[in-house]
């Protein structure tokens, strides 16, 4: 990523990343029916990891609940 500051990380995480920023900011920053498209569009986003967990076979509601919380630890650190 030094090289290639363009690049994103894959399998979700960019999406997911975006998702949980709309979920937190969407609701605290606008009023009225004005949040609804920001919640609306954080949860389109996160259909990506959950496809893509759901094609390698794994506990998809599982799956979900651990990059939410890692999401929000990151969150926390600054990240």
């Amino acid at each position: 990523m030094v090289f290639e500051p363009l690049l994103l990380p894959g399998g979700g995480a960019t999406e997911m990343c975006v998702a949980q920023e709309l979920a937190r900011c969407g609701p605290l920053e606008m009023v009225g029916v004005q949040r609804w498209p920001f919640v609306a569009l954080g949860k389109a986003l996160e259909v990506i990891p959950r496809t893509l967990a759901q094609n390698c076979g794994a506990n998809v509601i599982r799956q979900m609940t651990v990059l939410r919380a890692k999401h929000r630890n990151l969150e926390g650190e600054g990240g």
